[in-house]
């Protein structure tokens, strides 16, 4: 009598069976199978702070889009004494900066950014006037 074994999956278990020319033996459970992962649960999206400047992950990219916010709204002069640095969705602006106005532009344009939640501006010194 000729018999050969198989492995088949039922009900998401591996099965071993053996075939025989008059009977087919009953599944003996090999190991278990995982369902595979769903594909939403593999592809999801990126946390607005962690989203770089080409919309790939970045760690940092919440900083470095704010910072070509920055240089492209402002002279380099004028952003030169700062420090940009990023803490979550929260963006830390250091320096000095020449005048008050001049501030509030920046924080307006920093606040338009995506995934900024808050900007602290405490470690900014305004420069004294003449």
């Amino acid at each position: 009598m000729m018999s050969s074994r198989y492995m088949y999956k039922r009900d998401q278990v591996l099965c071993l069976a053996t075939l025989t020319t008059r009977t087919v033996s009953h599944c003996q459970p090999k190991r278990t199978l995982t369902p595979p992962p769903k594909l939403w649960s593999l592809v999801q999206p990126i946390p607005p702070e962690r989203v770089g400047l080409n919309g790939e992950y970045d760690h940092r990219g919440l900083e470095k889009r704010a910072k070509r916010a920055l240089s492209q709204s402002f002279q380099p002069t004028e952003i030169a004494d700062l420090v940009l640095s990023q803490r979550g969705r929260v963006l830390v602006l250091q320096g000095r900066v020449d005048n008050q106005s001049l501030l509030d532009r920046m924080l307006n344009i920093l606040m338009q950014v995506n995934g900024v939640d808050v900007v602290e501006s405490r470690y900014v010194a305004i420069a004294a006037l003449g």
